[in-house]
């Protein structure tokens, strides 16, 4: 039995804690190392890929810090043209057996957890650990990275309010959340924010225009607003900024910045936008993540042992952590808030204006 080990996709606070975990337990109880696989899943691509050997004084002190020691690709799922898949599968396989894996826990969000359930059934046993800043991964209540981005988001948050107040404006924040707005809900929430937009939620410009305008005769003249960066108004679409370089390649973005110059030509009313971008994720995991993570961890190895040898993803739903086959997953219907959400009602009930 061979164990490799890798962080695939964005990065996230929590993942060297998993892996520290994973690597500290696999020693103690069952006295065999673990391999890392540099720069997750994508490193299969590559014939001239190495593993490295992992061993407790080598995670040492890890667990507090932020990103990855096995560095990390989200370049997007190598299957995209039908035509090549085959041929790609078959050579991600043989560069793994040719590395000796006979089991690999892929630590991963729903993307990278797609790209393994391509590979399932060719000799290398998956274990799947769920991570994602937005809390977007199906089949989990939460995830590794998560709680970590609420908090520094919450921490941005108040200080733009702050700025807000001082120079009687409103400032709508930019989070994360292509397609789940859970991470916006929960910062917008705790920062106390006058306005939560979701993509779950398609919101109006006139409501929103509408609420200011309450505010403002009331003597409120600043506000808050939390905008997940896959919102988008009714009516209309997602916002998307063209990338540096001669590929022009479009990337989720941009929200913010659109809704505030909306308000402004549609009502003269200033606002500001302010993205936060990649700070949410290259944080220190908070407490609660590091304790996730290394439950994650271990259960990830203990799966390695178990009897029955099969591909199966861990998830997380009311403090406990089970195992589903792969197989089980559609990894292209992420998780997105439900109308019956407790912290969406709870927005609701404290008359944030979510846009509708």
């Amino acid at each position: 039995m061979k164990i490799a080990i890798c962080t695939s996709g964005g990065d996230c606070a929590g993942l060297n804690a998993a892996i520290a975990a994973a690597v500290r337990f696999a020693e103690h109880k069952y006295q065999v190392p673990l391999w890392g696989l540099k720069s997750g899943l994508n490193a299969l691509l590559d014939p001239s890929t190495n593993l490295i050997e992992l061993t407790s004084a080598s995670v040492a002190g890890i667990t507090s810090q932020g990103g990855t020691i096995l560095y990390s690709a989200n370049y997007g799922s190598p299957f995209r043209d039908v035509s090549d898949k085959k041929p790609i599968i078959k050579s991600m396989i043989k560069t793994a057996r040719s590395l000796g894996i006979t089991h690999l826990i892929v630590i991963g969000g729903e993307g990278s957890h797609g790209i393994a359930k391509e590979l399932l059934g060719n000799g290398v046993t998956f274990i799947g650990v769920p991570k994602t800043i937005d809390n977007d991964m199906p089949g989990n209540e939460i995830t590794i990275g998560f709680k970590s981005a609420v908090e520094i988001a919450v921490q941005s948050a108040a200080n733009i309010k702050t700025t807000a107040r001082s120079h009687g404006r409103f400032m709508f924040l930019e989070v994360m959340g292509r397609d789940c707005g859970s991470l916006a809900l929960e910062v917008g929430l705790a920062s106390e924010a006058e306005f939560i937009l979701i993509p779950e939620k398609p919101y109006s410009l006139d409501v929103i225009i509408s609420r200011l305008k309450t505010l403002i005769k009331s003597g409120q003249n600043y506000g808050l607003g939390i905008i997940a960066e896959g919102a988008y108004p009714l009516g209309g679409g997602q916002c998307y900024i063209s990338s540096s370089g001669s590929s022009k390649k479009k990337k989720l973005g941009g929200a913010a910045q659109f809704l505030s110059e909306q308000i402004w030509e549609k009502e003269g009313i200033e606002s500001r936008s302010v993205v936060l971008g990649h700070i949410q994720r290259g944080c220190p995991p908070i407490c609660d993540d590091r304790l996730l993570a290394q439950r994650l961890g271990v259960k990830a190895v203990e799966a390695c042992f178990n009897k029955i040898q099969s591909d199966i993803v861990l998830c997380i739903n009311g403090n406990v952590i089970k195992a589903k086959p792969y197989a089980s997953f559609d990894f292209k219907a992420r998780r997105r808030v439900e109308p019956s959400d407790p912290i969406l009602k709870l927005a609701q009930n404290f008359d944030i204006c979510l846009g509708t």
